[in-house]
C-alpha cells in the first residue's frame, strides 16, 4: 500500500471524534470533518441511521442539509469519519462501494482495542485505497503524527 499526502488534524477535533465513536457504542459512529485544503478544523457529527451495528448510514436529507451549511461558512468537506466498534481502522468492501465521493478523504476510528487507533484514506475508484498519514496539530505550533512523534 502506498501512502498519500498527508492531511492536518486539530487534537481537539481528533478527541471530538474519538469521543463521539465511543458514545456510539455498540453502533458505528460518523460525521464530516470540515476544513479548507489538506486541514481538518471542526467535527460535525452526524446521525448513524442504519439498523445495523456493523454498518453506517448517512440519509441524503441529513447530508443535503450538513453539505448546505458547510458551503455557506466557506468550507469544505476534508472527510468523512466512522467507527469500527470491533475491528480494524481499515476499509471493509463495503466501505470503499459506499464511500461519498473520492475527491474527500475516509477517517476510520477503530475502538477493537482499549486505544483507539485513528487511520485515514485516500480511496481509490471505491475499489482500493492508500493510506494517508494524519499530523496532528496540538495547536502550539508542535505538530505530530499518529503515533506521538513530531514532524
Amino acid at each position: 500500500m502506498t501512502h498519500a499526502d498527508p492531511i492536518t488534524i486539530k487534537r481537539h477535533v481528533l478527541n471530538e471524534m474519538i469521543e463521539h465513536a465511543t458514545y456510539s457504542l455498540p453502533s458505528e459512529g460518523c460525521g464530516l470533518l470540515i476544513g479548507q485544503k489538506r486541514k481538518i478544523q471542526t467535527f460535525l457529527p452526524l446521525i448513524n441511521e442504519s439498523k445495523d451495528e456493523n454498518q453506517f448510514k448517512i440519509t441524503s436529507k441529513q447530508l443535503e442539509r450538513v453539505l448546505s451549511a458547510v458551503s455557506f461558512i466557506n468550507q469544505e468537506v476534508v472527510a468523512i469519519y466512522h467507527s469500527h466498534p470491533s475491528t480494524r481502522a481499515v476499509p471493509s468492501s463495503l466501505d470503499l462501494r459506499n464511500h461519498m465521493d473520492t475527491d474527500v478523504k475516509m477517517i476510520i476510528v477503530s475502538l477493537k482495542h482499549l486505544k483507539p487507533t485513528v487511520k485515514c484514506y485516500e480511496i481509490l475508484n471505491h475499489l482500493d485505497y492508500k493510506e494517508c498519514p494524519l499530523i496532528i496539530d496540538n495547536g502550539s505550533g508542535k505538530e505530530v503524527n499518529e503515533n506521538g512523534k513530531k514532524v
